[in-house]
């Protein structure tokens, strides 16, 4: 092979090497870029509810180093039971799953920046480097729609909400809130990068007048 040749394929593998070197520097800036919060796989619990028992209220440990503090509460409630029909809440190995009876509305409340006793405590979660949040269902299960709301208490004050209402569908979604889609409580702001820098409670509710989901995630996002 001769100097020139030599010369091509050697800048060829350096061209190749350092692309590759950006790709993976990017890949990894994405990946950065996405926070898990809450994937289900710790605090396992699952709750039956009939006429007889019609709202459970729960606290299960997140484990050491979960960005949402010491515990989850879950609040599961069930509706008009004409049918005498169970719902049931079944939280683990990755999902959270709800499962409600034969036209009874049964919706969830998870609630985050509390402890296993209940008490509430400030989160002090930074998620100023993000631009909104997600949930990811596996599927959707529902008579009309579900209702999902989502609502972000910073140290700034106040009370932040974002809601969609979505569609039944077998397949998995992933479902954006963006931080410009929280409007506060009584002023109609919008929830700023500096406000989500200090969250103290994170509160996520969902349900519909007959419904059956599964959410696998929960996110920070850009």
């Amino acid at each position: 092979m001769n100097q020139s040749a030599k010369y091509i394929s050697r800048n060829t593998l350096i061209r190749s090497i350092a692309s590759l070197s950006i790709l993976g520097i990017a890949c990894m800036a994405a990946s950065a870029q996405t926070l898990t919060l809450d994937n289900f796989t710790k605090g396992r619990y699952t709750k039956v509810l009939t006429n007889q028992q019609p709202t459970d209220t729960h606290y299960e440990s997140l484990g050491s180093g979960s960005p949402l503090g010491a515990a989850r509460e879950t609040v599961f409630t069930i509706g008009p039971d004409q049918y005498g029909q169970s719902s049931t809440l079944a939280i683990g190995k990755g999902i959270c799953i709800v499962d409600a009876g034969f036209q009874t509305n049964s919706p969830l409340q998870i609630f985050y920046g509390v402890t296993l006793d209940g008490v509430e405590t400030p989160m002090g979660l930074n998620l100023g480097g993000h631009s909104g949040l997600q949930l990811n269902f596996p599927a959707i299960s529902t008579d009309e729609s579900l209702d999902v709301i989502i609502e972000i208490d910073p140290s700034s004050g106040g009370y932040y909400t974002s809601e969609v209402e979505l569609a039944s569908s077998p397949n998995p979604s992933s479902i954006s809130f963006p931080y410009t889609s929280f409007l506060q409580g009584g002023t109609g702001n919008v929830l700023t990068q500096a406000d989500a820098s200090d969250i103290s409670y994170i509160i996520i509710t969902a349900g519909a007048t007959w419904s059956s989901f599964g959410i696998s995630s929960f996110r920070a996002v850009n």
